[in-house]
């Protein structure tokens, strides 16, 4: 079992307030109306499942294979074991997906048939690009750390002298900061699309939750 952080309890607290609520405040973004907590601990017990093997309890984590004296060929079999694990709960996982967007699109005819029927086809035409173009940056973080790690490993070895490693060090710098970039741009022209779905009223209520837009710079009051 894990240590849970101290913070854990103020969030069950103050997630117990809204649950149960049958419609939030009329100002307040319904994005932050608070997801369920039984959805929640569902997901979490399911991203920290024991792994095939593993002895995860009492805060010790290890596997068997650990434990019990193996062979180098029993224990390579174990380490088998545990990526076919892996492999089918990926496969399994894409099934999950498809079976929750299909729960989304049920509840989001809902959600659609709800709105002003004159504003029905652009919003689902924004929804359906915004789900069409929706990634996590932790996908986006992982990309990249691979390209990095393949980039790196490619370009230098122990022959390699100190000042081309320096050199490689600062290239592959450059290289993340131009990736960060070229997403950054992506993002902006990304918001720009879904603006264009909306009216100019709804494009400005779409910019106040656009979290990539610069904050205008404080203005700096000067000494009397």
């Amino acid at each position: 079992m894990h240590r849970i952080p101290f913070v854990l309890p103020f969030i069950i607290v103050t997630t117990s307030l809204f649950a149960g609520q049958d419609a939030p405040p009329p100002d307040k973004p319904l994005t932050q109306d608070e997801r369920s907590m039984n959805w929640l601990i569902a997901v979490e017990r399911l991203r920290t499942l024991p792994r095939a093997g593993d002895i995860q309890t009492a805060g010790i984590l290890a596997n068997i294979g650990d434990i019990v004296e193996t062979t180098p060929e029993q224990k390579a079999a174990i380490a088998a074991a545990l990526k076919a694990y892996d492999a089918a709960l990926v496969q399994k996982t894409a099934q999950w997906e498809n079976e929750m967007k299909a729960i989304r699109a049920e509840c989001e005819a809902k959600i659609i048939a709800a709105l002003p029927e004159a504003r029905r086809d652009a919003a689902k035409k924004a929804l359906d690009f915004s789900h069409e173009n929706w990634v996590t940056p932790f996908e986006f973080e992982a990309q990249l750390r691979a390209e990095y790690i393949h980039k790196k490993a490619a370009s230098e070895n122990k022959a390699t002298p100190p000042e081309e490693l320096e050199a490689l060090k600062k290239e592959l710098q450059s290289w993340i900061k131009e990736q960060r970039q070229k997403a950054a741009k992506k993002n902006s022209e990304l918001v720009e699309k879904l603006r264009s779905f909306f009216d100019p009223k709804e494009a400005a209520r779409l910019d106040d939750f656009d979290k990539n837009k610069e904050a205008p710079p404080k203005e700096v009051k000067k000494a009397k």
